[in-house]
Parts: C-alpha cells; sequence; structure tokens
C-alpha cells in the first residue's frame, strides 16, 4: 500500500518553497554590472541567446564592451565543401542581416575588440563595411579585424579598398591592433594608421593587392609586431620602429631596409625572399644581428643544389647570434 508523506506543518512546507525560489533567482538578483560582466565571458551568440530567459535578460547583452565577433567562416567553408546546401548569395545576405542587427542594438560605449570574418567583395559589401569600421571606431575599439577571407579565384575578385578618407575628424588613437584580410590597403593608409594610433602594437596585412611601398618609421612608434603576407605587388619594405619585436614576411623578393630595429628578436621569412636571403647570409648578419630566433621557409629550395649556401648561412647564424664568442 503506498503511503503519502506530508509535512508537519504548513509552516516548513512555506519556508521550503521560499529558499528554494531564493536559490533558484540568486544570479538574477545580481547588479546589471555584474551580469554584464559575466556575458562578456561568452561568445556573442551565447550571451545574446539569455535574452529569453526573462525580461530582465533581455537586452543585457547589448550592453557587452569586450568582443564583438562575427565569425562566418565555418559556413563558407562548409559551402566550398559541399556540407551547407546553400548559395553564398543566400549566407552572405543573414550574415549581412545579423551583424546589423546587433550593431544596432549595442548600447555599450566602448569596445574592446570588432572582428569580422566572412567572404565579402568591394562591390557589393562596401556600404555595410564602411559602416561597420565607423562603427567600431566610434565606440574607440582597440583590436579591429577585418577578415574577408576569399575563394580560391580571389585574384580576378575585387577586395574591400581601405581608405584614409573614411575616417575624417575620427578618432582612432584607442586602436592598438589591426589585422587586415584580404583588404586592399595602400602603403600611404598604412602610413596614415602609424601617424594617427600612438598605441598600435599589432599590425598584420595579407594578401593585399594595393600594397605596392611601405614604410615603417617615425620616433615615437609603439609597433612591437608586423607582419606582411601574400602581398604580391609589393615591391619595397622600408622599417625603422625602435620597438619592434617579432617580423614575418611571405611573398616576392623586394628591396628590404631595416634602419633601426634595436629589439628585433624574431624573425620569419617565407616564399622567395627567403631563398634570396640564403644567397645573401651577409644581409641576414647586417640587418639582424642581435636575432634570437630566425625561421626561413624554404621548402621550394632544393637541398642538394644549395647545400653549400646553407653551410654558409648556418656558420654566419652560429656566430652573429654569439656562439662564436667562447
Amino acid at each position: 500500500m503506498r503511503k503519502t508523506v506530508r509535512p508537519v506543518s504548513e509552516f516548513a512546507l512555506l519556508k521550503c518553497v521560499k529558499t528554494c525560489s531564493y536559490l533558484d533567482d540568486r544570479i538574477s538578483q545580481l547588479p546589471d554590472e555584474i551580469l554584464v560582466s559575466i556575458l562578456s565571458l561568452l561568445k556573442m551568440k551565447e550571451a545574446a541567446r539569455t535574452s529569453v530567459l526573462s525580461r530582465r535578460w533581455r537586452y543585457l547583452w547589448t550592453s557587452i564592451s569586450g568582443s564583438l565577433d562575427f565569425d562566418g567562416s565555418r559556413i563558407v567553408d562548409g559551402m566550398r565543401m559541399g556540407l551547407v546546401d546553400k548559395s553564398l548569395q543566400a549566407e552572405w545576405c543573414r550574415f549581412v542581416d545579423w551583424v546589423n542587427q546587433v550593431l544596432n542594438l549595442h548600447q555599450a560605449p566602448t569596445l574592446g575588440e570588432f572582428r569580422v570574418c566572412f567572404d565579402m567583395d568591394d562591390k557589393v559589401s562596401k556600404c555595410h563595411i564602411d559602416s561597420w569600421i565607423k562603427f567600431a571606431i566610434r565606440k574607440r575599439v582597440k583590436r579591429l579585424e577585418l577578415d574577408f577571407t576569399c575563394s580560391p579565384e580571389y585574384l580576378i575578385r575585387k577586395n574591400y579598398i581601405l581608405t584614409s578618407q573614411l575616417f575624417g575628424n575620427s578618432h582612432i588613437h584607442s586602436l592598438t591592433e589591426l589585422r587586415l584580410t584580404c583588404v586592399d590597403v595602400t602603403g600611404e593608409v598604412i602610413e596614415y594608421f602609424l601617424l594617427n594610433c600612438p598605441f598600435l602594437e599589432v599590425l598584420r596585412v595579407v594578401i593585399s593587392k594595393s600594397l605596392v611601398d611601405l614604410k615603417i618609421s617615425g620616433p615615437s612608434l609603439k609597433l612591437k609586431n608586423l607582419g606582411i603576407v601574400g602581398c604580391h605587388c609589393l615591391k619595397n619594405i622600408e622599417i625603422s620602429a625602435i620597438n619592434l619585436v617579432s617580423f614575418e614576411y611571405a611573398g616576392p623578393n623586394i628591396s628590404m631596409l631595416f634602419k633601426n630595429v634595436p629589439c628585433l628578436v624574431k624573425v620569419y621569412i617565407g616564399g622567395p625572399y627567403g631563398r634570396y636571403l640564403v644567397h645573401n647570409v651577409g644581409q641576414i648578419s647586417s640587418s639582424f644581428s642581435q636575432l634570437e630566433t630566425l625561421i626561413l621557409n624554404l621548402s621550394a629550395v632544393s637541398m642538394c643544389n644549395h647545400f653549400v649556401f646553407f653551410s654558409q648561412f648556418f656558420i654566419s647564424l652560429f656566430f652573429f647570434c654569439g656562439g662564436g664568442n667562447e
């Protein structure tokens, strides 16, 4: 025979209900500032999903000032591999609507990071991208990344063109990192950033077809990490940066000049220019005498045909890195 167990008194039942109710609602009783701080630890999509919890949580995620990361790379990769049965144009529209909707709702006065990663070109995306960049600058963004990773036919596709006119009188002094992929930018525009971003420490440019001549210089430069990759129209690089710690270059043979880089300790060189340095060991010794790490990607070089050059290179590297002091 089944028995029914009842509490001794109604008071005990009432006390239990109140206690459980309090425990269930403990998080919601925290101040908005703390809840927003907690949400900032989540990815943006996850934080936005909390809007369905209650009326109070509906717009809390819009006050996050940490990071806005719009990453659509998996969608593009899936479509290229045939895993997603949708057209790129349809996904492009959904992606743009998603970004615009979030930016319209965002309420925080500042922004730590703004990142967009999707296959976008200049022909149909320019007005949207312009507005996104202006939004990020208006929020005094610190880390800005535009990764418009393109399809293999990128050589015939028109990349988004970034110009200094876009910023007008806007203040971009807060920027500490700038990463551009499949964005056409000239040497003059990069110099504009270096001049107007006194706290810029990281600069990386990947696949820019407009970059021909690049000059990195200035007595007050804070730049510590510089990367130039896949810019096949580039002809000249001149670098004078007393705070530069690491430098990465992968691309064609170019004229490369280092004037004042006392802190440079790590260099990565890939592509044809790496093979050029093997044949010109003296240039490495004079330009990179304080190096601690030098990586040359020479995968296209035949080891047999260049054995003498490799031997000469590593002997010189041993001496100018301190191996011959004993």
